[in-house]
């Protein structure tokens, strides 16, 4: 068996290697994982890379606005966005590239497997028109000022929630028609949203803190659909709500992997 003996007062260290073998060496790889395309991630401390934010649209420029905290027990960081009670406000923050007015809508899905998460949670006297949208998709319809008419998602797979008082809605949505399934978890708490899909695009799962709230074929064509990934929060009333509110994020992050 091999030994160390070590000499105080020479101050010197033998190694004796006799009856050393090796055999069958395994040899582990240093590089990273091939089939890993792309890896997003952000605690937001302090920043928001490599994600982009956006605070406006077309109608309402520069409006929301957004902060960053620190835990000082927990030196954790998160992005506070703030969303003012005025018609047609916005902010969120996205995997894609974003201005003032727009964000660029460049994903697709059906040509890898997507892993999103973000820790969240909405707080404020909010409205039914006051909505949140976390996942794939990120899109609005237009003003209405009827609680019913949820005009909302208008494409894509996302966790959304009307007004800062109800519940995550694990839903799959194609041109403004919504297949809605309550997850019975309150929103003005921080948990886990994850969103996965397969590598063709045909399976959604929707997770709340681990737990399966949902799985199926998306409504939406995933190989025609343009969408993009983040979460963002909208003043849809017409006029503007009452209340400003916020939408909080801990982190997020997008995993996209390849076959190889």
């Amino acid at each position: 068996m091999p030994s160390v003996t070590v000499d105080n007062t020479t101050e010197t260290v033998t190694v004796n290697t006799t009856a050393v073998t090796i055999s069958s060496p395994t040899f582990t790889t240093q590089y990273p994982d091939p089939t890993t395309a792309a890896f997003l991630y952000s605690d937001f401390l302090g920043n928001c890379e490599p994600f982009d934010i956006c605070y406006g649209t077309a109608g309402q420029p520069d409006t929301g606005t957004w902060s960053y905290q620190v835990n000082a027990i927990t030196d954790f960081g998160s992005l506070q966005l703030l969303l003012p009670a005025a018609q047609g406000t916005r902010v969120g923050v996205f995997a894609a590239d974003a201005d003032g007015t727009d964000v660029d809508r460049n994903t697709q899905l059906g040509y890898g497997a997507f892993d999103f998460t973000a820790r969240v949670k909405f707080v404020g006297t909010a409205e039914q028109t006051q909505r949140v949208i976390v996942g794939f998709g990120i899109s609005h319809g237009p003003p209405d000022t009827t609680v019913g008419q949820k005009l909302m998602l208008q494409f894509g797979a996302a966790f959304v929630c009307y007004g800062g008082g109800g519940n995550w809605i694990a839903t799959v949505a194609d041109s403004n028609t919504l297949d809605e399934v309550d997850s019975g978890v309150a929103v003005d708490v921080y948990h886990t949203l994850r969103i996965t899909t397969n590598a063709s695009g045909t399976l959604i799962n929707f997770y709340i803190d681990g737990n399966l709230i949902r799985s199926g074929a998306p409504t939406f064509d995933p190989s025609t659909t343009l969408g993009t990934w983040g979460a963002e929060a909208r003043d849809k009333k017409t006029g503007g709500s009452t209340n400003a509110v916020t939408l909080s994020l801990d982190y997020m992050a997008l995993k996209y992997t390849i076959a190889r």
